[in-house]
This record gives C-alpha cells, structure tokens and sequence, in this order.
C-alpha cells in the first residue's frame, strides 16, 4: 500500500501563537492545529472548521483529509463531515478518486462516497494512474481497473505504475512493459528499466545503459555507464547533451577511435551498422598484406569516406578527421611489414 500521510511541519503562525500548540502549512485553504493533544482543522480567516477531536490527521487532498480516532482511520471532508467513518485500519490519500484501504491485513479501495468499489482482498496495493492500480496477490503482481476488475492476472515478480500508457513488469528476473490490455509490448529481457518520459525510457543490460521507445526499437546503443533525462534534453555519461526532440531523428553510439570513447549521431541505426561494417573491415584487416592490396583498398574507401562525412555524421561531429587518420596508420604499418 502506498500510504503518504506527509509528515507534519512545524511552522510558526499567528494561530500557534495565539491559541495552539501546533499548525502545519495549508493545503486547499485548510491546515490542521493540534491542541492538548488533539486535532482539527482552521480556515485561512482563523475560523476553527474542526474542532481539535482526531487523534491524528493527513493534509487535505482533493477535498477529503484522513482522519484517525479510537486507532481507526476515516476521512472528512472541507465541512468537517466524516464522509468515511473511522473503521478502518490504514488508509491512503486519495489519487483519481478512489483512496486504498487496509482492513485485517488485506487491502482494497474506497470512493469519495465510502463505498467499498474494491472490497479489501489483496495483500498490497498501489494507487491509481492512468486508470489502473497494481495489486498483490500470492507474491505475485497484477493490475486492476477502477470496478475492480482485473485486467492484468497477478503473475508478474513486481510491475511500476502506468505511465504514458505503459507500466515496467519483471519476469523471471527480467524487465519489459504492458499495455494496458496487458499485452506484452516489449518483452522482458532487460536487467533494469525506468518509466516512460516523452516516449523514452532508459533500460539496462549488462551493465550499460541505453534509451528504447515505445514500440521497443533500441534508439541509442545499449553502451553507457549513465544516462539522464532532465529537462527535455538527454544527458550521456554526465558529458554529452542531446534535446529529447533530436532523439526522433538520429541514433546515438559510442565509437572507439584510436583509443579514445567518442559519442556519436547517425541518421539511423542501419547507417550506424552500415558505417561499422566498412571500418571494421578496413582497420582490422582482413587478410590484406601485400601493398598492392593495400593500395586498392585505399582507393575504394577514400571516396566512401568522404560519402559518410556528408551523409551519416551530424554536422557538428568532426571524427572523420580521426577515422581517416587512424586509417592512414594502418596502411602504413602494413607497408612497414
């Protein structure tokens, strides 16, 4: 369950100094005092809205405060009415309507009403997103909507919430992502992953990091120690910048140019493999030995080269320079032989 009574924050007002012991900030036009122990609710004006009787209260969320008396938990709403009587155990804040709640060790979910939609029959729950709310049944994990009806079967290890249509599930030791027909759009076979962000989310392999959208298309190499997503620009190894938007349009790699890790942007993933077939090709060698030979090859990349310059690296990359230079070596230490 996640349940988030916010701590209560002692501040200084001029309720605290006239009449009571304790206040916390306001939330929706109301804050809660405590007085010899006991407490209630002033409005903005001072006027007492609740009088100081709960033995324990959350902040207001939308429009109902948790309430707690005689060591069970209900809710009020602005007028101080228990809308929800205090009967049971523990509660959550309210999220898109409905509130968890926790009755003989089992959980379920209650509306602004106090009506039990989702009668308390699990062992956690977690609250509502996008329409759904994960539940936990026998160890394992599910997803259920807002009647109560399950629309994903507890099978999973553990799930995230919904998020851009989509929610993180692990199985077998593995994470993919669901719809919310439950389908498995992405299947598990990462080690980690993060929720979706403007249709981006980071997965692990490995020990590396790389982005994936939606559809599950790998849109950067699985090939860095970090990336974070952080104002609409994606941050590479804590060094390298890319806004959100440009990830639509190119692909990011690392390359190792003599020695030295240099991130890089291709129109695509194809033009990246394309790219590294013909440098592998060349650099490493294969079989090339006679200067004759390495003449010939030299002449057949020259020309390929300057067509990657133009065609595959962004503008603002310079590497080429590198790669011819590192070219270059290589055919001279095969004359040298």
């Amino acid at each position: 369950m996640e349940i988030n009574i916010e701590k209560k924050t002692k501040i200084k007002s001029y309720y605290k100094i006239k009449k009571y012991d304790d206040v916390g900030d306001f939330h929706e036009d109301l804050a809660w005092v405590q007085q010899n122990g006991r407490y209630g609710f002033v409005n903005k004006e001072g006027k007492e809205v609740v009088e100081p009787k709960y033995n324990d209260v959350g902040d207001f969320h939308d429009g109902l405060a948790m309430v707690k008396k005689n060591g069970k938990y209900g809710f009020i709403n602005k007028e101080g009415k228990e809308v929800v009587k205090p009967k049971y155990d523990d509660v959550g804040d309210f999220h898109e309507g409905l509130a968890c709640v926790q009755q003989n060790y089992k959980q379920g979910f209650i509306n602004k009403e106090g009506k039990e939609v989702v009668e308390p029959k699990y062992d956690d729950v977690g609250n509502f997103h996008e329409g759904l709310a994960w539940v936990k049944q026998n160890g394992k994990y599910g997803f259920i909507n807002k009647e109560g009806k399950e629309i994903v079967e507890p099978k999973y290890d553990t799930v995230g919430n919904f998020i851009e249509g989509l929610a993180w599930v692990k199985q077998n030791g593995k994470y993919g992502f669901i719809n919310k027909e439950g389908k498995k759009v992405i299947k598990p076979k990462y080690d980690f992953v993060g929720d979706f962000h403007d249709g981006l989310a980071l997965v692990v392999k490995d020990g590396y990091c790389g982005l994936i959208d939606k559809e599950g298309n790998e849109i950067t190499d699985i090939c860095f120690d970090r990336i974070r997503i952080s104002d609409g620009v994606i941050v590479f190894n804590n060094e390298y910048i890319v806004p959100i938007e440009n990830l639509k349009l190119i692909y990011i790699c690392l390359l190792n140019i003599k020695n030295n890790t240099h991130s890089m942007e291709f129109d695509s993933k194809e033009k990246r493999d394309g790219y590294l077939k013909v440098l592998r090709s060349y650099i490493e060698g294969r079989e090339v030995r006679k200067e004759s030979e390495v003449n010939d090859k030299k002449r057949e990349i020259e020309p390929l080269i300057k067509k990657l310059e133009e065609d595959i690296l962004s503008i603002e990359n310079s590497y080429c320079e590198d790669i011819e230079k590192a070219i270059e070596d290589y055919y001279k230490s095969y004359k040298m032989q």
